[in-house]
């Protein structure tokens, strides 16, 4: 996963595979021209007709702070400052294990799982949507983030926070 600034407020994901391509408003982009760039790096399109750069896109590191703005709202987010109140209110540290209930579009579970350590801390969110919970799995690991959450697809109202042992990370 590519994160990249479309413009000044404008961020964009994009799964970046060994062939293919992106097009937005600046212009038509490969693939192959994102992957292994430097952070930083300012990718160029150029016009077939008049031969010249027409727009561009800038490769940024991947902060859950950016994460809001690039993300496919999968529901309602909490934004950076409601998110940083409840970081600061929650005292999480690096070998916390925190619970979540309703894992949404996982704005949240990004930031938290920021503040843990993937050997120490682990972060168990529940989502009772199905669909939802699977994309999120998905999302987590290929943003390397599995080690540090788990995603449990279960209805805390009428279950609990139960969790499966074979859910429980016991490293």
């Amino acid at each position: 996963i590519v994160l990249v600034m479309e413009g000044k407020d404008s961020y964009k994901q994009i799964i970046a595979q060994s062939s293919g391509y992106f097009q937005n408003k600046f212009g038509h982009f490969s693939y192959s021209d994102l992957i292994g760039k430097s952070l930083g790096s300012k990718i160029n399109t150029i016009s077939k007709c008049k031969k010249k750069i027409t727009g561009f896109v800038t490769v940024v590191d991947f902060i859950p702070a950016l994460w809001e703005k690039a993300i496919d709202r999968l529901t309602q987010i909490l934004f950076n400052p409601d998110i940083s109140l409840i970081l600061g209110l929650l005292n999480i540290r690096n070998d916390s294990i925190v619970l979540e209930s309703g894992t949404g579009s996982g704005c949240l579970s990004i930031n938290i799982s920021n503040c843990l350590n993937s050997n120490f801390g682990h972060l168990y969110t529940f989502e009772f949507n199905k669909e939802r919970a699977d994309k999120l799995k998905q999302m987590f690991k290929d943003l390397n983030l599995d080690k540090k959450i788990t995603v449990t697809n279960q209805d805390v109202v009428e279950c609990g926070f139960h969790l499966d042992r074979e859910s429980i990370r016991t490293e």
